[in-house]
């Protein structure tokens, strides 16, 4: 036996631990780290919102602050959601394990490790895009301004990167330093309109760092429950592979080698069983996460991108604009790839069980098998942020509210 947790999801267990949001460690502090990021996700969001009271509010100062307040704000979202649904998180660590746990055949463990290997790589993955799109993000001023080439093909460890991040700042007059090079480079500014009330120039850097260490929370909690979604529901495709692998099993093999009474009670025992594990499957599939808030976020990011192309120049907004659409599409694609698979599993049950010699089984199994098939009449629906039904499709046809 095995501890699923410790075994294949030990990224997502040290992502979700650095956000406060692993069920298993709840101590005071722990409380006092949810606070501590939840209020500096909250206060970035206000200090941009603040700019409204100091400057001229036209339509394309209130397109450019919505488009970065409405990204922060889902941050916001995806991480209280997390915080206060934590006793439901660790329900659903357990249920995978006492899944894992009840499987006896080596097949089906195997069919369901290889769901948990699929999750595993997901998380690798993405966690290169993310940390190739901050290192992107934080270094958007030094790519315009400075001739030098960034290689990101190859995922660096977290801590190199929180430490790139807060002295990417320094990096200018590093260079200048190091290389000699005695030019005079204009101040870094910040990517973001905010307005803190005090003298910009002189508290610069802790403004970058609020701002820096508010788009690591946001970054790695969307990371953080992502992958763990994705784990989820992966484990849910191998429930229900494994609910196809049943029945396939059941009646292929069974029957050829049994007969009578003996014959008959163990293909129905075992439909049973077959059943059970998609019937629990199905009751675990609930993709409702925070996305109601991204079409409108993806207009307000067109309009930016459209007036800095008119501006026939690569500009720091245009930059950031593509960066921020790109983890939408992702993780509205991801979502809907997610729903497209699990729909795809489901339908591929009910095919084996057309497709296998039910008609040679006895007349009771057959009248189970029926009724299987009638169920398979009705197609799966799965609801994504209570607007559309996922699927890749959907995706590909999703219209901008």
């Amino acid at each position: 036996m095995i501890r699923a947790k410790n075994r294949y999801f030990s990224l997502n267990r040290i992502f979700l631990l650095m956000l406060g949001l692993w069920p298993y460690e709840q101590s005071k502090l722990v409380w006092l780290q949810l606070i501590l990021h939840s209020g500096i996700l909250g206060s970035f969001i206000i200090f941009q919102f603040t700019t409204f009271a100091t400057s001229k509010c036209d339509l394309q100062l209130v397109i450019e602050i919505l488009s970065i307040t409405s990204f922060f704000f889902n941050f916001v979202i995806v991480y209280l959601s997390f915080c206060f649904n934590m006793d439901v998180v660790k329900h659903l660590l357990e249920l995978l394990q006492h899944t894992y746990d009840e499987l006896k055949d080596e097949d089906e463990i195997a069919i369901i490790e290889n769901y948990w290997n699929i999750a595993k790589r997901y998380t690798e993955v993405l966690t290169r895009k993310i940390i190739s799109h901050f290192l992107l993000w934080k270094n958007i001023w030094i790519l315009l301004n400075f001739n030098y080439y960034f290689s990101y093909y190859s995922l660096v460890l977290i801590v190199l990167c929180v430490s790139f991040f807060i002295f990417s700042p320094f990096l200018p007059y590093i260079f200048d330093v190091v290389f000699s090079t005695n030019e005079s480079w204009p101040h870094p500014s910040l990517q973001i309109v905010t307005e803190y009330f005090i003298d910009e120039d002189r508290y610069f850097y802790l403004i970058i760092l609020h701002a820096d260490t508010a788009f690591f929370i946001g970054a790695l909690a969307m990371l953080g429950t992502g992958t763990f979604l994705i784990m989820y529901i992966q484990h849910v495709c191998g429930m229900l592979k494994i609910a196809s692998y049943r029945i396939e099993r059941v009646m292929t093999i069974s029957i050829q080698r049994m007969s009578g009474v003996r014959n008959t009670n163990l293909i129905h025992k075992s439909i049973i069983c077959a059943i059970d594990m998609h019937r629990k499957a199905l009751k675990l599939v609930s993709i409702e996460h925070i996305l109601h808030m991204i079409h409108r976020n993806i207009k307000n990011l067109y309009q930016v991108m459209y007036q800095e192309i008119l501006s026939g120049c690569i500009s720091e907004k245009l930059i950031q604009s593509v960066l921020i659409m790109n983890m939408y599409y992702t993780y509205t694609f991801l979502a809907n790839h997610m729903a497209q698979q699990v729909m795809d599993h489901n339908n591929n049950v009910f095919a084996t069980v057309y497709n296998i010699q039910w008609y040679t089984a006895p007349l009771q199994v057959q009248k189970v098998i029926l009724f299987l098939l009638q169920r398979g009449s009705k197609t799966l629906k799965i609801m994504i942020g209570g607007m559309f039904m996922g699927s890749l499709e959907g995706f590909a046809t999703v219209k901008i509210i």
